[in-house]
């Protein structure tokens, strides 16, 4: 199944209006008023194995909406997806690897240090080098830095580095984002471009679109709410088509935030697949848990329930934390 095409396509066109719209029709198609759940969770009174009996209900649900030749485009893709997941696993086998072999990744390689003037490698090392230990006095050196050499790239790339870390990332992705835009646009306006700078660039325009994908959700729009929906939707949605006309489809590195763009549209089948295809090159932790919150954002009980105690197994201190949320 070809998926690379879908991000670009879904994306190019949405606004919040359509979003909903499209997620309506998938509702409303999927899991019609005649379904007795309400967002596809087949129920079935079985004497066997209830978890068999309910894969051949939900399987023979897609088949007959499949059936159907109106169905086409995302919404199809979607459905085929949704059929070749459940084709693939079996109740009570669900491991910690992908349902199915995976084929060799595009990868573009890791991001770049840039530091032209050479005024930043020295603290980079102290704050983000192997074995770093940062003190207060690191940070205020990052500081007066900033200060003193505002426009500096190597200072400004490495600012963003130090911002754009997991325990600060939701906290400060309004200043990631802006501070991601402002390293691409310097380095846009290098005289010359290698491919080293290339690359810097697309991983900038990667960090303003995930910090922009982290700034809607819930935990963070509670502290910070969104002032203007409409104005972030386009800048959301634009971000996401400038890294991808930088990067093409699915890179490697990036395929995390396809995943979350594809979910925040309602299309969970399709970015489940697109997390199998990539579980070689997705960092574990990753992996289960983003399989875990799809199949229940799929309302897939049996399927959803293996992945939690597979993801809670492998990561006990992550699942707890979750749970005290």
């Amino acid at each position: 199944m070809n998926y690379s095409s879908l991000p670009t396509r879904a994306l190019a066109t949405a606004t919040i209006r359509s979003t909903v719209y499209r997620a309506v029709v998938l509702t409303g198609l999927l899991f019609g008023p005649w379904m007795q759940t309400a967002v596809g969770q087949i129920v079935v009174l079985s004497e066997g194995d209830p978890s068999v009996a309910w894969l051949d209900a939900q399987t023979e649900h897609i088949e007959s909406q499949l059936a159907d030749t109106s169905v086409q485009d995302e919404l199809r893709l979607e459905l085929e997806s949704q059929r070749k997941w459940l084709r693939a696993w079996q109740p009570g086998s669900l491991s910690d690897r992908a349902l199915w072999q995976t084929k060799s990744k595009k990868r573009l390689g890791s991001e770049p240090s840039l530091d032209p003037n050479r005024s930043a490698s020295a603290l980079r090392r102290q704050l983000l080098g192997p074995g770093a230990r940062p003190t207060a006095r690191d940070t205020s050196q990052l500081e007066r830095l900033l200060k003193e050499n505002h426009e500096d790239l190597g200072i400004r790339q490495l600012h963003l580095h130090w911002l754009d870390q997991d325990q600060y990332r939701k906290a400060y992705c309004v200043e990631i984002a802006q501070s991601a835009q402002r390293v691409y646009d310097m380095i846009d306006k290098l005289p010359r471009q290698d491919d080293q700078t290339r690359l810097a660039a697309i991983y900038c325009a990667y960090r303003r679109a995930r910090a922009l994908a982290y700034r809607e959700l819930p935990e963070v729009i509670a502290k910070r709410p969104i002032q203007n929906p409409d104005e972030f939707q386009t800048q959301l949605l634009s971000a996401y088509e400038l890294l991808r006309s930088l990067a093409g489809p699915q890179a490697a590195e990036f395929i995390l935030l396809d995943v979350r763009m594809l979910r925040r549209d309602h299309w969970n089948g399709t970015a489940l697949c697109l997390l199998e295809d990539h579980a070689d090159v997705i960092d574990r932790k990753w992996y289960l848990k983003k399989r875990r919150d799809i199949l229940r954002d799929l309302h897939w009980t049996f399927p959803a329930d293996e992945a939690a105690a597979i993801y809670a197994q492998s990561f006990p201190e992550e699942a707890a934390a979750e749970e005290q949320l």
